[in-house]
């Protein structure tokens, strides 16, 4: 078993060209990663657009992400997929 100063950090970008299936995924399975520590989650205006046309979610800042993946109690903005 690691321990958390051993897993890893990663950020996943969103951004306004398609695939928000595949982001949504990508972060699901992070989330399930033990290896993984903390996902931090960077989303642009255009990436959200994105997610509501391509996913059909109303992606709105709450806390809807768990906080293992939002970052824990450092995150400011935390946008539910």
């Amino acid at each position: 078993m690691k321990t958390a100063a051993s897993k890893k950090i990663i950020v996943v970008g969103v951004t306004g060209a398609s695939g928000a299936v595949f982001a949504r995924r990508t972060l699901q399975m992070l989330e399930a990663d033990s290896r993984v520590g903390k996902v931090h989650l960077v989303i642009s205006g255009s990436g959200l657009k994105v997610l509501r046309e391509e996913l059909g979610l109303d992606v709105s800042k709450s806390a809807g992400i768990p906080s293992r993946v939002a970052g824990g109690r450092a995150a400011k903005t935390v946008y539910q997929l």
